[in-house]
Parts: structure tokens; C-alpha cells; sequence
């Protein structure tokens, strides 16, 4: 209705199909799973009860003995035939504009919110800390007119797309915008620049803190402290509320998985200066006042589970 009218319009589109329980047609899971495999991630949907609360929670919790090598890399590969269905969802989304010719005055972002541990840092899924396994993910800009793509080297975030968008839909925007927020565009057209972006979690939903219980090990507590990274695409420095502090060099380490906190005071100290001044300039969350819509009680559930909800701050 909206095309036909010839009308401004904003189209947002949410897709669920990669998250768990890795609900992937058939077609898919056969171009990364051989007959045998494929039979056998059907039945993990339901072997541990629910797969996605074996995954979410008791892998998390427990730890990962309960699952087979075999039926992990299962798993993993059921993710990537998600992914890859994606792919075609978004061709065929793309394509509808394309057909309408609507393609060369719409500018077209493909954002993710979230990556996936998949066994990686002792857990799965994505409710826990900022390593990069959840933070790297991918954010594509295609721009009515341009032929040639352009890639920008230095770290982005979710934050920039409010400039980006704007400016790209108003010609120009003079509004106030997110702390350090960047109009992607201009940056690409730019060749970049030297940056720090910003990732948090604020610690688990309600769920997560039932199941663990009142005494968590040592490595959950680790786990469920809310936590702050800052990365300038080769360092990046991450300060959670129970004192841990990390830094990794990604360009060597790109697993994050060693340490450099007490060899390489220089980065370590750079990158949690500026934190702080990130955390002294940006205001804590304030939902709005005045009355929230009532929702169903599984609406509210899911929301709190997916982290829509109870938003608070890691203050490090």
C-alpha cells in the first residue's frame, strides 16, 4: 500500500531464523549435513528435552559434557545453514524492491544485533560478556546510486546508523545523535578514521539468574557480571562489574584468548580512559514516563528474554 501510494516509507524486517533452535528447512541443512547428520539434528530438537534450553541454559550453567563432539558440530553447522537460508530470504526481500523499481532510491542496511557463541569461551548461544564471537557481526549499507563498495577498516557500531540513516533520508541532518555517533557514509567516503566503538552487557535475564541459583561458580560469576568493551580494531579492552579486566590484541589473537591485562599497561590504560569518559558522557537508559502499553504476559516474557527489557548499565 505504502509503494502504491508513491510514498516515503520505512521498512523494518526482523529475521528470527538463525537464532535458536536453528530451525532451518531441510534444502539447507543438507548443503552442510550429510543424510545421517540431518535425520540426527531433528532429533536433538527434543533430545534434551528442548535444545534451545540445553543450549541457552544447561550448556552455560553445567558446561558442555552433556553433548557429544559430534552432535556440537552438528550444531555448528546447523547455525551456518541458517545463516545461509538467510541469504536467500534476503535476496528475495531485495529482489521485491528491485522488481517494483524501487532499488535505486532506497537505501538498503543489513545489521545484526548479535553473533553466536558456538562452543567458543566454554559456552553458546549469545547471553553472556562481549567477546567478539557476539560482537563482531555484520553491518552492510548499500546507498542508491553508488557502483563501487567501499569498506571501513576501523570499528563501527549500532549507534552509528542513526546519523547514517537520517542524513541519507533528510540530505542532511543537524539533530542531536548518539555519543560519538559517525555518519557511515561520510566515514567510508572519508577512507575512515581512527575510532573506538562500544559494546555492554548488562548481565543476564531473570531466567538465567533462577536457574543458576545463589551460589554460582567462580566462572559464572565471571559470566553473569555486567560488562563494557571499547576496541579500536586491534586492541580491545573489556571491564566487567566484578573486577575482571581483559585486553587482547586481535590482530594476533583473534580468538581472544590471551590476556595481555598485566604485560600491556600502555593499551590497557589508553582503552579504559576511554571508557570512563564514555561512561561519564552517556546517560543511564530512563524508559519514558507516562503509561506503558499493556502486553500479554508471554509478550513481556519473550521480550525479557531476548534483553528488551529491564535495560540497566555496567557501571566499571
Amino acid at each position: 500500500a505504502r509503494v502504491d501510494d508513491d510514498a516515503p516509507f520505512m521498512l523494518f524486517v526482523n529475521y528470527m531464523d538463525a537464532h535458536l533452535p536453528y530451525s532451518v528447512p531441510r534444502a539447507y541443512r543438507e548443503m552442510y549435513l550429510n543424510d545421517e547428520e540431518v535425520e540426527r539434528s531433528y532429533e536433538l530438537r527434543d533430545r534434551y528435552g528442548s535444545i534451545l534450553n540445553a543450549l541457552d541454559f544447561r550448556f552455560n550453567i553445567e558446561g558442555p559434557d552433556f553433548l557429544t563432539p559430534a552432535d556440537r558440530d552438528i550444531l555448528k553447522r546447523q547455525y551456518e545453514a541458517g545463516i545461509r537460508y538467510l541469504d536467500d530470504r534476503l535476496r528475495e526481500l531485495i529482489a521485491m524492491f528491485e522488481q517494483r523499481g524501487l532499488l535505486d532510491h532506497t537505501l538498503v542496511v543489513i545489521a545484526s544485533d548479535h553473533g553466536e557463541y558456538l562452543d567458543t569461551h566454554g559456552m553458546w548461544a549469545h547471553r553472556m560478556l562481549t567477546y567478539d564471537d557476539v560482537t563482531h557481526v555484520s553491518l552492510l549499507i548499500r546507498e542508491p546510486g553508488r557502483n563501487r563498495g567501499l569498506r571501513i577498516a576501523s570499528p563501527v557500531q549500532l549507534s552509528d546508523l542513526y546519523p547514517t540513516v537520517l542524513n541519507a533520508a533528510l540530505g542532511s541532518f543537524d539533530g542531536q545523535t548518539a555519543y560519538a555517533a559517525r555518519d557511515l557514509i561520510a566515514l567510508a567516503e572519508n577512507g575512515g578514521a581512527a575510532r573506538v566503538a562500544v559494546a555492554e552487557y548488562n548481565g543476564p535475564s531473570p531466567e538465567m539468574l533462577d536457574k543458576i541459583g545463589e551460589n554460582p561458580s567462580s566462572t559464572l560469576r565471571h559470566r553473569i557480571a555486567p560488562q563494557v568493551a571499547v576496541t579500536d580494531g586491534r586492541y580491545k579492552y573489556m571491564a566487567s562489574v566484578d573486577g575482571t579486566r581483559e585486553l587482547y590484541d586481535l590482530a594476533t589473537d583473534p580468538g581472544e584468548l590471551h590476556n595481555l591485562i598485566g604485560s600491556d599497561t600502555e593499551q590497557a590504560d589508553r582503552l579504559a580512559a576511554y571508557l570512563r569518559d564514555w561512561l561519564n558522557a552517556v546517560p543511564k537508559y530512563q524508559p519514558p514516563a507516562g503509561d506503558v502499553p499493556a502486553m500479554d504476559p508471554e509478550t513481556v516474557r519473550a521480550l525479557r528474554n531476548l534483553g528488551y527489557l529491564e535495560i540497566g548499565r555496567a557501571h566499571v
